[in-house]
């Protein structure tokens, strides 16, 4: 499967934007393959503790405002023999999961959390699904929890992760959701 298969929407909803300079760097090592640059191992996971009672309508409606708004989410890689391009979709809903993670109590949350972490950077996501953005809330309890943000590394990097968990703590703490 190409990666243009994946479009969402009609070829007359998309746009056809050039690739960003990273993204056209990663093009020319990709080999269409599970272990480059587009395939489903290449992903980013951050997560930050959360404390307190947490509105998960909110937290939902706040992926979906930083999806809606940042059209890299939302792109599809179209790697060409010469050029390549990205088709972005229009705004669609980002996935939240909730799951829960109880560990040895209190005093291994720590640790708990770490290894949680790891499995979800282990764990593949495909390039082919848009958004490029997914949350999973790891509950510990109802006051006490792990928001993990895992974003395709073609649309996101270190940086621009913790800007888009700002964007979203910022309209979560604004409309509410803690």
């Amino acid at each position: 499967m190409s990666l243009s298969e994946t479009a969402q929407a009609p070829d007359d909803q998309i746009d056809h934007v050039p690739l960003s300079a990273t993204q056209e760097f990663l093009r020319m090592f990709d080999q269409g393959d599970e272990i480059g640059p587009f395939s489903s191992h290449y992903n980013l996971v951050m997560g930050w503790r959360v404390r307190g009672n947490l509105d998960l309508a909110t937290l939902q409606n706040a992926f979906d405002d930083v999806v809606a708004r940042h059209d890299s989410l939302r792109a599809t890689i179209v790697r060409g023999e010469d050029t390549g391009y990205q088709e972005i979709s229009p705004p669609m809903g980002a996935q939240v999961t909730v799951v829960d993670i109880t560990g040895d109590g209190a005093e291994g949350r720590d640790r708990v959390a770490e290894e949680w972490l790891g499995d979800l950077e282990a764990a593949p996501y495909s390039v082919q699904e848009l958004p490029h953005l997914r949350g999973v809330l790891g509950r510990f309890d109802d006051d006490d929890a792990v928001l993990a943000l895992i974003a395709h590394h073609t649309a996101s990097d270190g940086w621009s992760l913790q800007l888009i968990m700002r964007d979203i703590a910022t309209m979560s703490v604004v409309c509410g959701a803690w």
